[in-house]
């Protein structure tokens, strides 16, 4: 097993967040033993044994054929539970069996991850949605959404201070995430919700893993950043509770919103133009076949075990396989064929321009229109497998 770590901290396009980096892993083969031939028994004939005995010598000498190439593909994943499906497939050999050496690499967040792509040196990417919107419209690096690794509204939390009754409380007091995120993008859609914008709160942006150091030191009111990072609040600081989820966005206390969020698979134009089936294989992979693993209720639990020991094994988790359940069921993980749908209906288009509308009104100056790096071409090939 080989981890790649990358804990630079790096900003892309308009520095949305800082970042760091773990884990990648895949199997190595090891060769049979070479066949061995049992020595021939007497002829009981005077029909010469030794020219019985050419034909076989001369088929142990025949070249084995070579085993098929495998096309390489480095991909980078925002490290949180619920986006580490693709860890399992890795593990039990399924991006092998359809030819593709897959490789894996951890970062805290998708800023760092696609400046390594930009810099050739990944493939594909696994990220919160916010994030690819801003680097669509820099162009930096070109890159097609190829469709989502799951539907993950619900799994959105904001932890607080136990003295905060409602996330109406919050005016005034200090909170935490990083910018440009998906978390602070789930952020403000609390404070619309509760007729509150950013201008009624202070708010600090950190790197995710200082948020969990800096609220345990008894530093800000309240915090939404990923799934990999607020269970530490919870374990670590005794006075903080969950205050919000993506589930109460629908309530009817406050604003009800028919909000959907949608994390991301992208891929490299550059990687993708070149390599259109190993994109499309890929997809079939994660989307059909782990995707299926992790839904069927004949092999669910199993999978969340598989999960929990590949996340123990490469990035330090340590939560327990319920608590880990318990992070992953409100995700929503669709096939190809679902997917193909998602992008036809225009389901996709809604939850990204809403999302780059927040982006217009927070950070960026322009965005890009969905149809010009949405590429359903993938996900549909995928869908035919």
């Amino acid at each position: 097993m080989r981890v790649t770590i990358d804990r630079r901290p790096l900003l892309i396009g308009l520095a949305l967040m800082l970042a760091m980096g773990l884990v990648a892993a895949c199997s190595s083969s090891v060769p049979a033993p070479a066949p061995t031939t049992k020595p021939a028994a007497p002829a009981a004939a005077p029909t010469a044994p030794a020219a019985a005995a050419v034909p076989t010598a001369a088929k142990a000498a025949q070249p084995t054929a070579a085993p098929a190439q495998l096309t390489k593909v480095r991909v980078g994943w925002a490290v949180a539970p619920h986006m580490a499906l693709e860890g399992v497939a890795l593990a039990k050999g399924w991006f092998k069996e359809a030819g593709l050496d897959v490789e894996l690499t951890a970062f805290d967040t998708g800023a760092p991850l696609f400046e390594a792509m930009a810099a050739g040196k990944l493939d594909m990417g696994i990220t919160g949605s916010t994030p690819t919107i801003s680097v669509s419209a820099a162009q930096a690096p070109a890159i097609y959404f190829v469709g989502s690794h799951g539907e993950s509204t619900g799994v959105f939390t904001i932890v607080s201070r136990k003295n905060i009754n409602s996330p109406a409380d919050v005016k005034g007091k200090t909170g935490i995430t990083a910018k440009g995120s998906v978390n602070h993008y789930f952020l403000d859609l609390m404070l619309d919700k509760y007729g509150l914008t950013e201008k009624d709160i202070t708010l600090v942006h950190m790197e995710m893993a200082d948020a969990v150091t800096a609220f345990v030191a008894n530093q800000g009111d309240f915090a939404s950043i990923g799934t990999a990072f607020w269970p530490r609040i919870l374990a670590k600081a005794q006075d903080s509770k969950i205050l919000f989820t993506g589930n109460d966005l629908s309530a009817s206390t406050g604003k009800p919103m028919n909000i959907r969020i949608f994390e991301v698979t992208t891929a490299s134009k550059q990687f993708a133009d070149k390599n259109p089936e190993a994109v499309t294989k890929f997809l079939d992979v994660l989307y059909n076949k782990t995707h299926r693993y992790f839904n069927d209720p004949a092999t669910k639990v199993q999978a969340r075990q598989d999960l929990a020991s590949w996340l123990k094994t490469t990035v330090n988790f340590n939560q327990s396989v319920d608590d880990l359940s318990k992070m992953i069921d409100p995700v929503k993980y669709y096939t190809a064929a679902e997917q193909v749908k998602l992008f036809q209906d225009g389901t996709f288009k809604a939850s990204m321009d809403a999302q780059a509308k927040f982006l217009m009104d927070n950070q960026l100056k322009n965005t890009i229109p969905f149809d010009s790096w949405a590429n359903p071409k993938f996900v549909e090939a995928a869908a035919k497998q």
